[in-house]
């Protein structure tokens, strides 16, 4: 039988409204390897070290996405996760970065123990 394939899903874009948006990076290490990291993310046995992805937080403007790109770097027993964010709306930077911070970053630490 074929395997089954995991696909990323991605909304269609939309012809929405332009908005003024903005970009930021953001870097953690954490006590993990690459391919645990991956898999908190995708919720799949994929090891890889690339993840990029379309993603919003509700409040922003309808159809509007951000593009997030992930890199995982092993280093030692420690994995350093880079996350660049591009398309988020002008004004909502300190908001997405603080988000992403506490409610990805700091749940995944507390799933890995620390």
């Amino acid at each position: 039988s074929p395997i089954p394939r995991v696909h990323l899903v991605t909304p269609p874009q939309t012809t929405g409204v332009r908005i003024s948006t903005c970009s930021f990076n953001l870097q953690e290490t954490f006590q993990t390897s690459p391919d645990e990291l991956y898999r908190t993310f995708i919720n799949q046995e994929v090891p890889d070290q690339r993840i990029e992805m379309r993603w919003r937080f509700r409040t922003w403007p309808s159809g509007h996405y951000a593009t997030v790109s992930l890199e995982l770097e092993e280093r030692g027993d420690e994995t350093e996760l880079r996350m660049a964010c591009r398309g988020v709306p002008a004004g909502e930077e300190n908001t997405t970065r603080e988000g992403w911070t506490r409610f990805y970053f700091q749940a995944i630490r507390q799933t890995f123990g620390y």
